[in-house]
C-alpha cells in the first residue's frame, strides 16, 4: 500500500471519528514511525498536519529536500526557530477536535484528547516529552 493510499484511509477514518484534523509527530525526543507510515518521509524530525483538504509536513532545514522527495503528496514547510506553522495551520482549518499521536500505535487504540476551547491545548502522552 502506498503512502497516498494510507493518507486516504486515514482521512476516511478521521471523517468516521468526527475529526477535522490530526497532528502526527516524529522527533528525536519522541520517535514515531507514524510519520513515515502515513507520508513516506523517513527523516528523524517531522510533523504532519492532516485535514480533509490539506496534508502538511513541517520539518527543519536538514530534511526539507528529503521531505519533498519522499512525501510528494504533502506540502512541505521548513521550520524556523519560533515558527507559528502549527497555529497558522490550525487556525486556517478551524480544526476541532484534534487527535495527536506521539508513539507508534494502531489507529483504534490511539490516545485522543478532545478540545472545546478556541485555542486547543494538546498534551504529550509519549512519556519523554
Amino acid at each position: 500500500m502506498s503512502a497516498g493510499d494510507r493518507l486516504s484511509r486515514l482521512r476516511a477514518r478521521m471523517a468516521a471519528d468526527g475529526l477535522d484534523a490530526m497532528l502526527i509527530l516524529n522527533t528525536e525526543r519522541c520517535p514515531s514511525r507514524n510519520v513515515a507510515y502515513v507520508s513516506g518521509f523517513r527523516g528523524t524530525h517531522g510533523f504532519l498536519w492532516i485535514t480533509e483538504d490539506d496534508a502538511l509536513l513541517a520539518t527543519d532545514s536538514r530534511y526539507t529536500q528529503q521531505a519533498e522527495e519522499q512525501a510528494p503528496g504533502f506540502r512541505v514547510v521548513r521550520l524556523k526557530g519560533e515558527d507559528t506553522w502549527f497555529e497558522d495551520a490550525a487556525a486556517g482549518a478551524g480544526a476541532r477536535p484534534l487527535r495527536w499521536t506521539a508513539r507508534p500505535t494502531r489507529w483504534r487504540s490511539t490516545t485522543s484528547r478532545r478540545c472545546s476551547s478556541a485555542r486547543p491545548s494538546i498534551t504529550s502522552r509519549c512519556g519523554t516529552c
